[in-house]
């Protein structure tokens, strides 16, 4: 069974007889294999599902998990007339607070904050400081086929330029996706109050040296940062206190499937974004329809995406233990600690082999010792040696050798899929 997110523009509304509503319209976007903009379809709502439809009639409709061959939907909403939907790479639920310090405070819901204290932090602050949170995602608006809009090639030498320029023809931008094919980097735009406008900030290693490319030529793609909508004045009935409340709310089970789709923080999934513009200008948050798995930034489809060498990455994880690190997904400010307790546990092993090793060789000099002690104090009831019994025997079989590290256990070799 194939599934497919979908926004329709709905013409025709009918109610069968067993409750279920048929929608019949024209498909404007759609994620998946089974449906294509332009294309003339009609999807099923079973009746309990009718409940999400206050009043079903036509206009616009985001519909989630729709069965490519069948066509029913699981999860249909309809889209408000001051809203609009489009398809998007979506980062993960990301909130900020000030606390009574006055400190700013970030927390990103990913895998590693799901696995850490994320949520209790997040309970708290819907506690205490629901006046200063807001809630935010990374967007990246794509087209029909997937890939990112706005994006554009320039020099390598002049991308800070080109950046420059994007800012005036976007100015809701805020930050940019930067990579030659090789290297990648997000970079950041800080607003500047004196212009009234934002302004690159150069993006640099964790020594400080700025960020090169190898190629002549990158890869810029806009990243929007859009705001769940917030309300000062009664902040419980805010969309962004709604959002983190129900992140918060959520099972396990749910949790471990929304993890899959935001694995971290730099890591978008495929989905759909519903905005609400803003009469002033600009937009708000409502509702995300995340359907496929994520892909970090430097991995997303374009025309300058670090290409996935096995083998090159392979013989780089082998020879440097931080990187296979890096390839799991720990955070890079934690991994000097995995590293350092790493090697304490490779030394206290090596440590405890050493001494298992030692210990046969010691027990056979102190046996060979107390022999000999023996013979010396007793040498009249030295027995004789009955040679011609000890031919007539047969030959003993050696005794096996104690391994060193038998007290040691190994886990077992885990494999994943279908052996080739």
């Amino acid at each position: 069974m194939r599934y497919n997110t979908v926004i329709c523009e709905v013409e025709k509304v009918h109610q069968q007889v067993n409750g279920d509503l048929v929608l019949k319209g024209t498909v404007t976007a759609a994620l998946g294999e089974d449906y294509e903009p332009g294309q003339a379809a009609q999807f099923v709502i079973p009746a309990q599902k009718s409940e999400y439809l206050d009043d079903a009639r036509p206009g616009s409709y985001l519909l989630e998990r729709v069965d490519g061959d069948s066509g029913v939907c699981a999860f249909p909403t309809v889209i408000r007339d001051g809203k609009s939907a489009f398809p998007a790479w979506v980062g993960p639920v990301q909130a900020s607070w000030t606390d009574e310090r006055k400190q700013f405070h970030v927390l990103t819901l990913d895998k590693a904050g799901l696995e850490g204290d994320a949520l209790e932090q997040a309970s708290q602050v819907l506690r205490k400081h629901a006046a200063t949170l807001r809630v935010f995602r990374d967007l990246v608006e794509i087209d029909d086929e997937g890939l990112p809009q706005h994006a554009m090639d320039v020099s390598a030498a002049r991308w800070q330029e080109a950046v420059a320029g994007l800012i005036e023809d976007l100015p809701d931008m805020t930050s940019v996706i930067v990579r030659d094919g090789e290297r990648a980097t997000i970079a950041r735009l800080q607003w500047d109050g004196e212009t009234e406008t934002r302004k690159l900030v150069p993006p640099t290693l964790k020594d400080g040296t700025p960020v090169s490319f190898r190629n002549d030529t990158v890869e810029i793609i806009p990243v929007f940062q859009v705001n769940y909508l917030t309300n000062r004045m009664n902040p419980k009935k805010s969309t962004a206190v709604t959002t983190l409340s129900r992140e918060v709310d959520k099972t396990e089970k749910q949790q471990a499937f929304e993890a899959k789709l935001f694995a971290n923080r730099g890591t978008f999934a495929t989905g759909v974004a519903i905005c609400r513009n803003l009469p002033s200008g600009g937009r708000t948050l409502e509702q995300v329809a995340a359907s496929f798995p994520s892909m970090g930034f430097k991995h997303l489809p374009g025309s300058h995406a670090v290409p996935d060498n096995a083998a090159k990455s392979t013989a780089r994880s082998a020879a440097d233990p931080a990187q296979v690190l890096r390839d799991l997904g720990i955070p890079e400010d934690r991994i000097a600690e995995v590293l350092a307790m790493t090697k304490a546990g490779n030394a206290a092993k090596s440590e405890s082999r050493q001494e298992a090793a030692r210990r046969p060789a010691e027990q056979a000099d102190d046996t060979a010792a107390r022999k000999a002690v023996a013979t010396a104090e007793r040498p009249a009831e030295r027995p004789a040696a009955p040679a011609a019994a000890e031919t007539r025997q047969a030959p003993e079989t050696p005794a096996p050798t104690a391994n060193p590290t038998s007290d040691v256990r190994t886990a077992p070799k885990v494999t994943f899929g279908r052996r080739r």
